[in-house]
């Protein structure tokens, strides 16, 4: 199917960013429960092609810092870095959001008559079955388009499901599938998104920390955010930090970057 219904807006109109950066605070991270995933669901999971044993803390520290060194620093390695990074993430967590929005859906107490059928929308199955049929369900862009305007017209058992923070989370996935958001700036973007029981990414990995890191980041605090580095990272940023003088081949490629970022595409 091209199109769920003729009526759904575009992802510009839709996409409502609530910070350009995290506003997590100690409060909001008391209120939260670290959820753990079932082991059925950590099967399927691992089956769709994501690590749910990935550290979560350690990338976005990495990604932080790494962001960080590349520009306003112009540092090439950590903007290769980075890039592999990106690539690396950005994946898996259009991955992750496409699945996550197919359990939420199973939710719902009502959808909107217009929409055609799906598998998982209002069943009450369980989490994981939920996934498998969801992934088997027509293309991924189309199951994005889908859950945006269902999250937005369907009818939910309470307030802690599905509404405008799971329309959010599906926009985002839509935005970057139709190319409207980069990797970087979709990992971006992922990394800041919350539901009812927090940090979007808690259906599969554990959050804990990278609450901790994301506070971290909000704050500026890049102490804070060296603590949950990977070692290359720490390493990196200890050379950019205690190195006086380059050599003039450093130089030309620290301007080449800085021609790169400031002329063309970050990724």
């Amino acid at each position: 199917m091209s199109s769920v219904t003729s009526s759904i807006t575009t992802p510009a109109t839709r996409t409502r960013r609530r910070s350009d950066a995290v506003g997590f605070t100690n409060d909001d991270a008391t209120r939260r429960s670290e959820r753990r995933p079932l082991p059925s669901e950590t099967r399927v999971a691992a089956n769709a092609g994501l690590d749910p044993s990935r550290n979560l803390a350690r990338a976005c520290a990495d990604f932080y810092l790494l962001s960080y060194l590349r520009r306003p620093h112009y540092v090439p390695e950590a903007a290769r870095r980075l890039e592999l990074l990106v690539e690396d993430l950005a994946s898996e967590f259009t991955v992750y959001l496409d699945l996550a929005c197919g359990g939420e859906l199973r939710h719902a107490s009502s959808w909107p008559y217009e929409l055609p059928p799906c598998p998982v929308i209002g069943a009450s199955s369980d989490r994981s079955v939920a996934w498998r049929e969801w992934l088997a369900w027509e293309s991924p862009l189309y199951r994005a388009e889908y859950a945006v305007q269902a999250f937005e017209q369907a009818t939910w058992p309470g307030r802690n499901y599905g509404g405008e923070p799971w329309a959010e989370i599906a926009a985002v996935l839509e935005s970057h599938l139709r190319g409207a958001l980069s990797a970087e700036l979709f990992l971006d973007r992922v990394w800041n998104l919350q539901h009812h029981g927090g940090i979007v990414l808690n259906k599969v990995y554990e959050t804990e920390e990278l609450a901790t890191v994301l506070q971290a980041h909000g704050k500026d605090d890049n102490d804070a955010l060296l603590s949950y580095a990977s070692e290359p990272t720490k390493d990196l940023w200890a050379a950019t930090f205690s190195r006086g003088s380059r050599s003039l081949a450093e130089i030309a490629e620290m301007f080449l970057l800085w021609e790169r970022l400031s002329f063309g595409s970050t990724g």
